[in-house]
């Protein structure tokens, strides 16, 4: 018995830091496609716009809009949500804060080899970071666990990437209305986060059963 429970406790502690680790990439992600200038992602921009709107830091938009989408989350699927669940919600947005403040330190304004790169290292991170949130099935982001539970209600788990597609393209839409930083990059990601992280999740899943 000491020894499975040291077996399980060795779990719990190994999923927390897969936890800890998805969110500080989806935080240094986030920050990656603020500094590019090319647009952010759909979740962000939708909320870069609000905060720029109503004239608060987009740590507390991106805070209480999490908390909007946790409370759907607690009437439809509240088996998603956990200690992930709740770094996702109170971090992100000031680790994307604290982030950017770093790369704009280092690089300063950057060259335009530097925007390109980093938008391109953005979309892997952010997919990279989702998708280990949700492995470590600790909860999953307030956002990225909606287009799961609309897939998973309409039994259709195999639609989670054109779900995540039309989650980002409402967001793109209230960007628009908010004007938030859209650009190409906002493009790029609202088509290719979904089936990247099908991608990624297929890599990850075939790893872990090799």
């Amino acid at each position: 018995m000491p020894r499975l429970s040291k077996l399980y406790n060795h779990a719990v502690f190994s999923r927390i830091l897969l936890s800890i680790l998805g969110n500080l990439l989806i935080g240094l992600g986030v920050a990656l496609t603020r500094y590019s200038k090319w647009g952010t992602d759909p979740y962000s921009s939708m909320n870069i716009g609000i905060s720029q709107t109503i004239g608060i830091s987009f740590g507390t938009v991106q805070l209480i809009s999490n908390g909007f989408f946790i409370v759907l989350m607690v009437f439809f699927d509240r088996t998603k949500i956990g200690f992930g669940t709740l770094v996702s919600m109170s971090c992100i947005g000031y680790l994307s804060d604290f982030f950017l403040f770093i790369l704009r330190a280092l690089l300063g304004e950057g060259a335009l080899y530097l925007l390109l790169f980093s938008l391109a290292a953005a979309v892997v991170t952010l997919c990279l970071g989702v998708v280990l949130s949700i492995e470590a099935r600790l909860g999953i982001a307030p956002y990225d666990a909606l287009a799961l539970i609309i897939s998973e209600k309409l039994k259709k788990p195999q639609w989670f990437k054109w779900c995540r597609l039309g989650t980002d393209l409402l967001c793109v839409i209230t960007a628009f209305v908010f004007h938030g930083p859209l650009g190409i990059g906002t493009v790029i990601m609202a088509f290719c986060i979904g089936p990247l992280m099908t991608l990624i999740k297929k890599i990850v899943y075939k790893n872990s059963a090799g």
